[in-house]
């Protein structure tokens, strides 16, 4: 969730409950509240559009999750936890831990 999802939830509740009023009123009703103008005017507009919870696509590297180098890594981890966890406790949880990661 967005750092404002919860002020649009809001701001959408109270122009759809108060129909009646204008946009401007709308408007200074949460500029008074505390929120930027332009911030309240560009998601009005993005109701007014239907694209308020419509996001972008994000930027950057995407994360690489099925490559097969993470995927020994992960296989590692989880073996050095395996030989941790079967020190630590009892031979019938250790049977038990063995058969869950097969």
């Amino acid at each position: 969730m967005a750092k404002f999802d919860h002020v649009k939830n809001q701001l959408y509740k109270f122009r759809t409950d108060n129909a009646n009023l204008s946009k401007d009123q709308v408007a200074k009703h949460f500029i008074m509240l505390g929120y930027a103008k332009a911030s309240v005017y560009r998601w009005l507009q993005q109701i007014e559009n239907g694209d308020l919870y419509n996001r972008k696509k994000s930027t950057g590297r995407p994360v690489k999750f099925a490559m097969k180098t993470n995927i020994k890594k992960m296989q590692v981890f989880l073996i050095i936890k395996l030989a941790v966890l079967s020190a630590l406790l009892p031979e019938s949880l250790d049977a038990t831990i063995v058969m869950f990661l097969r």
